[in-house]
């Protein structure tokens, strides 16, 4: 009886995951959000999106693979512990039918020592079968000391059979729940492979983005280069934003696996292998990178150097906006050559290393249309560079400029080519 309380008092304490909540559950509700932010974030414009936005969407993603790795080890963890309960009570249940037997013999032996040593059973009939009183009297006293073992181990047989129903229950309620949790497990990975992929994707489309305003940032220095230090420092921040996502995804990653250990029931790991976005079996992968554009016709249109086939709407272009009363300028063609020299002096590979892994972060040769003469980035009116979407300048160029077969980079105001990247 002792050994069933211990199993009892080993039962596993935890909450079955796959057990619905109630509508006010806390951690259902924190489940529900985080998963519904990272789906948001997931579907972000990471072009067309701010600095700020991209940011909250990276950290959005990191909190779904961290609670998605964090669910997995309790799965797990809940199945290992409903494991251990139900093979203590099968020990347990083992112990009790033996001791089961060895009680059932020692009725069997009383039984017969009963039978043969004085007939009877009854102590009131062992007194009359004496001829003296001495030996009526131990007689009497021996039959009813051995009525009262007979008694004593149908009562201790009582008590086994009892604690082998509880032992028997325990453990098929513990198979039961370690079956639930493993099943859960294998929900639990799924998720966190989805949670994985839409990380490493992001990672891709950020580093793109990241990549594309750099070489902005590049093609502005001559024609804006206060604005092109701001856009630098603003991916900095940025690739340093992906950077610690990425880290603190790896990090949870590996806590996780070290915490869950495969058990004899078939056990999971929550850490997996390596992607970009810091978890594992990830399937996003970068672009092929670019490489510098050759030899491109170039024609200058009103101060303007852009690739010759563009040059004849570039000048009616602003041609029109100047009949409007809009002055546009502004720079075109920048040379692979130059972004070829920066990336020499801030990354590991001129060619093929990422932007962030650049110090200061700088884009790849190629990247840029401003590299094929086929961007132009505007100024107005004379002034800087078209600074917002008020701009009267802006505004022309909306509302005219597709016409022309120029289209805007939402995210820069003052940056159109003929695809709007």
């Amino acid at each position: 009886m002792v050994a069933v309380a211990v199993v009892l008092g080993a039962g596993v304490a935890i909450r079955p995951l796959d057990v619905e909540a109630g509508p006010g559950d806390p951690r259902e509700e924190r489940e529900r959000v985080r998963q519904q932010r990272a789906q948001l974030a997931a579907d972000l414009d990471v072009l067309q999106a701010t600095n700020v936005e991209v940011e909250q969407a990276l950290a959005d993603l990191t909190a779904n693979v961290t609670g998605q790795q964090a669910a997995v080890a309790d799965a797990t963890r809940a199945a290992e512990q409903a494991e251990v309960a139900a093979r203590q009570a099968r020990e347990v249940e083992a112990v009790t039918l033996a001791e089961m037997q060895l009680r059932e013999g020692e009725l069997r032996d009383l039984a017969v020592q009963a039978y043969v040593s004085s007939g009877t059973d009854d102590p009131s009939l062992a007194a009359l079968e004496s001829e003296d009183i001495g030996t009526a009297v131990q007689r009497q006293a021996l039959v009813g000391f051995r009525a009262g073992e007979y008694s004593d181990v149908v009562d201790a047989l009582d008590a086994l059979s009892e604690d082998l129903t509880v032992a028997r229950d325990q453990a098929e309620r513990s198979s039961g729940e370690a079956a639930g949790f493993r099943s859960e497990v294998e929900l639990r990975l799924a998720e966190l492979e989805i949670a994985r992929d839409q990380q490493a994707a992001l990672a891709v489309e950020v580093e793109n983005r990241i990549e594309a305003a750099l070489a902005e940032s590049a093609a502005l220095a001559d024609l804006d280069a206060s604005l092109a230090r701001q856009i630098a420092e603003e991916q900095a921040r940025l690739a340093a934003a992906a950077a610690a996502a990425s880290a603190a995804a790896a990090s949870a990653a590996a806590e996780a696996a070290a915490r869950v250990r495969p058990s004899s029931g078939g056990g999971a790991s929550a850490g997996g292998g390596s992607s970009s976005g810091g978890g594992g079996g990830s399937t996003a992968r970068a672009s092929s990178p670019p490489r510098p554009v050759g030899n491109v016709t170039l024609q200058t249109v009103r101060g303007i150097t852009v690739a010759s086939s563009l040059a004849d709407q570039l000048d009616r272009m602003m041609g029109a906006a100047e009949a409007a009363g809009i002055v546009l300028g502004g720079g075109g063609y920048r040379s692979s050559e130059r972004q070829i020299a920066l990336r020499r002096q801030n990354c590991p590979d001129v060619y093929n290393s990422s932007p962030s892994s650049c110090s200061p972060p700088t884009a790849r040769p190629g990247a840029s249309n401003h590299e094929r003469g086929l961007a132009v980035d505007f100024t107005c009116n004379g002034g800087r560079t078209i600074q917002s979407r008020s701009s009267p300048c802006f505004q022309w160029l909306a509302a005219n400029a597709a016409s022309y077969g120029f289209y805007n980079l939402p995210s820069e105001p003052w940056h159109w080519s003929v695809n709007g990247n």
